[in-house]
């Protein structure tokens, strides 16, 4: 009898913990609210970290094309896509080197503005309508201002032409 009292203890005890339907509707509420909270200001985060990752490369690639056109004493040129997104380095004395499809591209959402440019447009290169950059046998080049954006955020990146050096400027 004893143990059969226990029993019926212990199972008065199970069936009464748990959660109730009102707790855990709760639980998800503050969850939800948390998130709502949280993924613009992550989604923001993502987008600034791809634009400086794009710029970042960009400014790479602008420094290997000078270092090369002065190492190997043969013009190098960067050709950018029409569509904004993707851009790739070119040796002007081989036309092996042109046929080669190994484009760059851009992270997420950013994409070149070369509409922007106050200056004269670059000449056209092979692909499609796209233009180039042009960094001479001794590594300069023509000064150049790029905008680089993604959504609202922009990174402009200025190319000193008699020195070949690019830098990176924030902006909004």
């Amino acid at each position: 009898m004893k143990r059969l009292a226990m029993t019926a203890e212990k199972d008065a005890i199970a069936s009464d913990s748990g959660f109730t339907l009102m707790e855990m509707l709760l639980v998800l509420g503050i969850l939800s609210l948390i998130s709502a909270v949280t993924f613009p200001a992550l989604w923001s985060w993502l987008e600034q970290n791809q634009l400086s990752q794009s710029a970042e490369s960009f400014v790479l690639t602008l420094s290997r094309a000078s270092a090369r056109a002065a190492n190997e004493g043969i013009p190098h040129a960067i050709e950018f896509m029409p569509n904004g997104q993707k851009y790739r380095t070119v040796r002007l004395d081989s036309p092996f080197d042109q046929d080669v499809e190994i484009w760059e591209t851009l992270l997420g959402e950013c994409v070149f503005d070369l509409a922007e440019l106050k200056q004269k447009p670059l000449p056209r290169g092979e692909a499609n309508n796209s233009c180039r950059l042009w960094f001479h046998a001794d590594g300069r080049c023509t000064s150049f201002n790029l905008e680089i954006r993604s959504g609202k955020r922009r990174r402009i990146v200025d190319l000193e032409g008699t020195t070949g050096q690019a830098r990176i400027r924030q902006e909004s």
